[in-house]
This record gives structure tokens, C-alpha cells and sequence, in this order.
């Protein structure tokens, strides 16, 4: 006869050691099939798992956020530090400063305003260049290789160029030379020599090149003075021979002669200067044709000459589009449909970016070509005229010549004396024009240079970050207390804990019998009126429960109710106290039996002797018929069964017709067979007692069962036969308003993890 899916091929068969229970095949017994497993969050997660994630580990979230989040706090404050920003500032001029007229090496070289921004940027890229960090380093009144800051440094030079910065605040004409560092003496000691250093190496060497020209002119002024010198002594030995100067006394053909000689020789000599103009000029032109060569390109001066060529200008805007589609593509297609047009993308704008490398890379060699051609053909054009000036004064010299000779033969030393006296008159004018020159160089020597010192680098008293670093260690410090309150949030939402009775009955499909209180430890076995209060609140929620039962059970036959849980400490124990205690208030025949087998806990609640019990009664042992193992107790109606000592004989032997037979006669005998089991999940001993029962109460105790642990044991106790499976929830926040109890409280002074209610 099969009794609750329990069949009669669980029959014992004889074997060396004794009888042993004979089991169905694996693969038709439900106890061997494997259970689906439950995932840790699935689309039953809502909002107010988060809130109640956060009431059960409010005090852990506030604790560990606040200890992360003051430490990474302090870290951040003390790591950070106080940063002290030191800068220098440098007017650059709009052009070069005149304190009276342009001299022509002014007007060979001049800057154009357009030409402005970048000679400006120029000038900010020089003062980063080696050669004038390394002359900083090299100083040997400010020693700034031996500080602290750049000591240990390898890359001395590396170092400088990435910490000191320049800039153009509000586009003007000033310059900044700053550096942001915890030591601002050091600090201001570096910034100021690595602005000694441009100054000696940049700016300097322009007021060098003025007094080269100086001395230029005051060697040619020499020079012209000596020819003046010599031509006065000649016309003073000309005139003693003749013994007189007096042109008058010559005649008109030698005065014809003399005049066509000094005529010829006025413009050779006014030749000779242009030509010594035009070498000049040369010489300068030759000059910056070389400097063009080796000075450095500017990234901003490259960039600003990019934006004036169309096609460059093109090439950036679509290398824009490029990465803008690419990073639309990755923010709206799925990611199973643009692999091809992202790979497409990610090509294009690879492609475009290298083309508009090379365009710069292209044309800043084309700049510089584009230089050196504009002054070369402006050499070539002035070397040119030198040649025709040259060719020029050669063919006068020779008119000269011919001019002198033929006044020489008609006048001798007369013509010597007019000679003489035009060659005064032409030097003369040269020796003015030189002195001219000189003067002029000379007085705009003394004028400021384009770049000039308006402050050097001072030590602050107020750090740079004196309001930002405090912001910055509150925002690690919201941060620390966000990570680390959010992981311990996310943590215990990834549990899924039951929080109350709409979880086990939505997520877990387990209808709820009743809610029973979490009775805090403190209140057990207390007088106080609270304590009576939760008495009263627990018997009323177990003899719901009850009453539950007696409207499903039918008349004139027992009915066997176990009473597991999914895991220990969830309550199971009391529950079932309770529950057999209420069905025998109401005049209900009813037993309670232990087959908690491995960890019995009725025996020790009512006190009762634990033996014999039931796993005597399923070893066949003497004298352990029925009518020895029940107790009965101070409560009428009301029996006990207790577990018994326990063995491995005692388990096997659940599978037994034995079990089967202990059932049949306790429902013959009581109408209510209640049972107090072990975890469903743990053990396999309360799958075989299920299929003697024909409802099972799960207690579900809350902020301490899981989700996937109910529904897993709910789904196992159908697998077994048990198609009314509803559940006990033990704490839901129902329960403890109706005392005006606060669930703070009640978690506080309550130990979840106890078996008592």
C-alpha cells in the first residue's frame, strides 16, 4: 500500500550486516534528483530590497563608510599636501621699443603685428628648451641641481620641462613663468633661475648683436677718418708746391678736367658706400637665414599656422567628425551589431589622424622652407644689387683713372690739389653718414629689450590649493563613505534576504500562513507587562495559524503537519512548540513528534527524558513499541515524541518501512501529528520524513533566510509529494506594530540566528 508517495518497494532485504533498506533506482527517486539552483538577484529585485538592506546594515554601512571614508580622507589631505604656486612675470612687447629713430638693421628685421602671437608663443617655448634649463642648472649663485626637489632626478632637464609652465594670462602682454610645488622656497629659487637663464641666453643676445654692430661701424668710421687724414696731407703738399690752392690760378681746361675727375670720383665713392650698405644688409639677411634654421617650431605656433591653411583646417574638422562618430556609434549601437562599423570608424579616424600628422609634420617643414626661401631670394635680391654695385664701382674706379690721368697731363698738380680736395669732400659725406649710423646704434643700444623682467618669483604665504584641497578631501571623503556603505549595501542586497511576507509569497511563490513575532531574548521568561504583550502577540499569530489548519483538515482522519526550515536557526523548533501547544488548546488530540534526529531540541524545551524516542522506535529496539515513546505533558491533549539517541542506523532506517508504520499508527491515534524536523537543505533526513506529511510549514525567519534557500526548499518538499507547502514568516515588520514595537529595537535586542521565537 503506498501511504503519501511512499511506496512499498521500500522494503528491507537481507545483507551480511544486517537489514539494510532497500532504495529505488537513482534515477526514479525525487531524494537523488538535483534541484534547480536560484540565482542571487533576479527581476523580482526592487527598490525596496536597497531599503531594506540598508535597516538591517545601517549601523555597519555609517560605521565602515565613515572609517573608509576618514581614512582615504586623511590620506588624501596629508599625500596631497599644501601646494604653493610661485610665477615670474615678463612683459613681451607688441614691437621693439625706440627711443628715437629705427636703425637699418631695425628696418631689415622688423616684426610685423600680425606676426605677434607667434613670436609670442615662440619666446614661452624658448624658455623650456634644454639649452636654457640646462644654463639654468648650471648656475652656480643659485645651485638649483642641488635642492631637494631635483636631486634625486635623473632627467633633470625632463623634470623642469614638465613642471615649469608658461603662459599668456588674458592674452596681454605679460608672460607667466609659474611652478606649483609643496616647497616654495626651492621653488622659488628654480623659477627664478631658469628666467636668469632666457634672459642671458635669449633676450641678452640680441643686445650683444647691437654692440657687434657697434663695433662694425666704429672700425669703418675709423677707416674713412684715416683716408680724410691722408687726403688733407696730400692737398697741404700739393698746394706748398704749387705755392698756392687757389683754382683760379688754373686754367679752364684743367678745371673741366678736374671737375669730370671729381665727378667721376663723387660717385664711386657714393657707390663705394651703397655697396658697403648692401654687404651689411647681406650679412644680416645671412644671419637670420641661419637662426630661421635652428629655431624651434612652437606647438601652438604650429597649430595657429594650421588654422590658417584650408586644407589643414579641413583635415582637423573631419579627423573630428571621425572620432565623433566613433564615439556616437559606441554610445548607441548595440554592442552585437557594431563590431564592422566600428572597426570601419576606428580606421577612418586612425587614417585621418595620420594624414593630418603628416600635413603638419609637412608643413611645418614647408614653413620653415618657405623662410629661408623668402630671405634667401632677399639676399640673393641684395647680394644682386651688391654684384651690379660692385661692377659698378669697378667701371667708375676706371673712369677715375682715365679722368685723373687726362688732368694730370693737362694740369699735374693742380689737378692733385682739386683731386685731393673732392676726395675730402667725398669722404666727408661717407664719414657722416658712418657717424650717423653709429650714433644712432649707440643711443637705441641703451633702449629696453622686447622681453623684459617685471617681477621676479617671490614665496606666497597662501597655498595655491587653500580652498580646493579642502573641497577635494570632502569629496575622497563622500566618496570613501559611498564605496564602501555602497559594497556593504550591495553585498547584503546580493543575499537576498527575506525582508517580509510579499517576499517569500511574490519571489519565493510559498503562500503565508501567518506572521509570527521575533520575541527579543530579553523578554523571554520575563513579568514585565511588555513581556506579556509579546506573549500575547505570539499566541494570538500561532493560533492563526491553527486555525488555518482546522479549515483545511477533513473530519476522521489525522493529519500530519512537518514543521522544517531551509536552514538551522530560523525558529523551526519553537514553531512547532507552539503550534502543537495551540491545536491542544482547542480540545485537538495532537502529538508532537522530534525527528530532529541529529540536533534534538523538543526534549530539552519541555524537558523531557530524550530516550527512547524515535530512533529507537525506527531500530527496532526492545521494549520501544508506540506506547513507550509517547509522553504525555501538564497540557491536556497534548503528547511528545522525542528523537532518541541517535545513530547512522537510526537515519538509514527513515527510508524503512519502519518510518511509514510509525506515521500510520500516530495518525490513527491523534488528529494532529505535528513534526518537528531538521534544515530541509542540509540534511536528507526531513526529505524522507516529508513524504509521510501531508502539509509543510516552512519557517522563514526574516533578515536571516534567504530567497533562493525558501524557494529551493519549497520546490524540494513538492518534489517529494507534498503539494500544500505554505510558510511561518517569523519577525515580518506586521508583527511588531501591533505592540508599537520598534523593528530597531526588536533587531537590536533579538538574536536572529537563535532557534527560539
Amino acid at each position: 500500500m503506498a501511504e503519501n508517495g511512499y511506496s512499498q518497494n521500500h522494503r528491507t532485504e537481507s545483507h551480511a550486516g544486517g537489514a539494510r533498506p532497500a532504495f529505488p533506482p537513482v534515477e526514479n527517486d525525487p531524494l537523488f534528483q538535483p534541484v534547480a539552483e536560484y540565482p542571487a538577484a533576479g527581476p523580482g529585485m526592487k527598490l525596496t530590497a536597497y531599503v531594506n538592506a540598508f535597516r538591517r546594515r545601517w549601523v555597519l554601512i555609517v560605521g565602515l563608510g565613515l572609517g573608509c571614508g576618514l581614512l582615504l580622507a586623511v590620506v588624501t589631505w596629508f599625500i596631497w599636501g599644501s601646494q604653493y604656486r610661485v610665477s615670474a612675470l615678463l612683459r613681451v612687447a607688441t614691437t621693439q621699443n625706440r627711443l628715437v629713430f629705427p636703425t637699418a638693421q631695425d628696418e631689415a628685421t622688423r616684426f610685423t603685428p600680425a606676426a605677434y602671437d607667434i613670436y609670442k608663443l615662440t619666446q614661452g617655448q624658448l624658455i623650456t628648451t634644454p639649452f636654457v634649463l640646462n644654463a639654468a642648472l648650471r648656475n652656480e649663485e643659485l645651485n638649483i641641481n642641488l635642492l631637494s626637489v631635483l636631486r634625486d632626478e635623473k632627467d633633470q632637464v625632463g623634470w623642469l620641462t614638465e613642471e615649469i609652465g608658461v603662459g599668456f594670462p588674458g592674452r596681454a602682454e605679460i608672460m607667466e613663468v609659474a611652478m606649483v610645488s609643496r616647497h616654495k622656497d626651492q621653488a622659488v629659487k628654480i623659477v627664478n633661475a631658469v628666467v636668469n637663464a632666457y634672459l642671458t641666453e635669449v633676450v641678452e643676445k640680441e643686445l650683444s648683436e647691437r654692440r657687434e654692430r657697434l663695433n662694425d661701424l666704429e672700425k669703418a668710421a675709423t677707416e674713412v677718418e684715416e683716408k680724410v687724414r691722408q687726403s688733407r696731407t696730400r692737398l697741404k703738399n700739393y698746394a706748398r708746391s704749387l705755392g698756392t690752392g687757389d683754382p683760379e690760378t688754373l686754367a679752364l681746361k684743367q678745371r673741366i678736367a678736374v671737375q669730370e675727375w671729381a665727378d667721376r670720383q663723387r660717385q664711386l665713392d657714393q657707390v663705394t658706400f651703397a655697396l658697403w650698405q648692401a654687404q651689411g644688409k647681406a650679412q644680416a639677411l645671412n644671419a637670420m637665414i641661419q637662426y630661421v634654421g635652428q629655431r624651434p617650431i612652437a606647438k601652438a605656433e604650429l597649430d595657429q599656422l594650421l588654422r590658417l591653411d584650408p586644407m589643414a583646417r579641413a583635415m582637423s574638422e573631419e579627423y573630428a567628425y571621425r572620432k565623433m562618430d566613433l564615439g556616437l556609434t559606441n554610445s548607441v549601437v548595440r554592442p552585437e551589431a557594431k563590431l564592422r562599423s566600428v572597426s570601419r570608424m576606428t580606421s577612418n579616424a586612425a587614417y585621418a589622424e595620420q594624414q593630418l600628422n603628416e600635413m603638419a609634420k609637412q608643413y611645418t617643414e614647408d614653413y620653415r622652407e618657405m623662410k629661408r626661401t623668402e630671405l634667401a631670394e632677399e639676399l640673393q635680391s641684395v647680394q644682386a644689387e651688391a654684384a651690379s654695385l660692385q661692377e659698378q664701382a669697378k667701371a667708375l674706379a676706371t673712369e677715375v683713372e682715365q679722368k685723373k690721368a687726362a688732368a694730370e697731363s693737362l694740369g699735374g698738380p693742380s689737378v692733385d690739389v682739386e683731386m685731393a680736395r673732392a676726395d675730402i669732400e667725398s669722404l666727408q659725406t661717407v664719414l657722416s653718414n658712418t657717424r650717423e649710423e653709429m650714433e644712432r646704434v649707440r643711443v637705441e643700444l641703451n633702449t629696453a629689450p622686447r622681453v623684459t623682467l617685471i617681477q621676479r618669483a617671490e614665496e606666497p604665504e597662501t597655498p595655491a590649493n587653500f580652498y580646493s584641497r579642502p573641497v577635494l578631501t570632502g569629496l575622497v571623503l563622500v566618496l570613501g563613505f559611498c564605496l564602501s556603505g555602497g559594497a556593504v549595501l550591495l553585498w547584503d542586497v546580493r543575499q537576498r534576504l527575506v525582508s517580509s511576507s510579499d517576499d517569500v509569497s511574490d519571489l519565493c511563490g510559498v503562500p503565508v500562513a501567518g506572521n509570527l513575532p521575533l520575541v527579543p531574548r530579553r523578554q523571554l521568561g520575563a513579568a514585565s507587562t511588555e513581556a506579556r504583550g509579546w506573549k500575547t502577540q505570539l499566541t494570538e499569530s500561532v493560533d492563526g495559524i491553527a486555525a488555518r489548519l482546522f479549515c483545511q483538515a477533513e473530519p476522521g482522519e489525522g493529519r500530519v503537519v512537518l514543521i522544517t526550515s531551509a536552514v538551522a536557526g530560523e525558529g523551526k523548533t519553537s514553531l512547532a512548540i507552539q503550534l502543537a501547544t495551540s491545536i491542544a488548546h482547542r480540545r485537538r488530540s495532537t502529538v508532537l513528534v522530534d525527528c530532529s534526529l541529529r540536533r534534538p531540541a523538543v526534549s530539552g524545551a519541555l524537558r523531557l527524558p530524550p530516550a527512547p524516542g524515535v530512533s529507537e522506535y525506527l531500530r527496532r529496539d526492545p521494549g520501544t513499541g508506540l506506547s513507550e515513546l509517547v509522553r504525555s505533558t501538564t497540557i491536556d491533549k497534548l503528547s511528545v515524541v522525542t528523537a532518541g539517541a541517535w545513530d547512522r542506523r537510526a537515519v538509514t532506517a527513515l527510508a524503512d518501512e519502519s518510518a511509514a508504520e510509525l506515521f500510520r499508527e500516530l495518525r490513527r491515534q491523534y488528529e494532529f501529528v505535528v513534526i518537528d524536523s531538521g534544515p530541509l537543505l542540509s540534511l536528507a533526513d526531513t526529505r524522507f520524513i516529508s513524504r509521510h506529511a501531508d502539509l509543510a510549514l516552512l519557517c522563514v525567519m526574516r533578515d536571516v533566510s534567504r530567497v533562493p534557500d525558501v524557494a529551493k526548499a519549497s520546490d524540494i518538499l513538492r518534489t517529494f509529494g507534498i503539494e500544500q507547502v505554505e510558510a511561518a514568516v517569523v519577525g515580518a515588520p506586521e508583527s511588531a506594530s501591533a505592540l508599537g514595537v520598534s523593528e530597531k529595537g526588536e533587531a537590536a535586542a533579538a538574536a536572529p540566528a537563535s532557534d527560539q521565537i
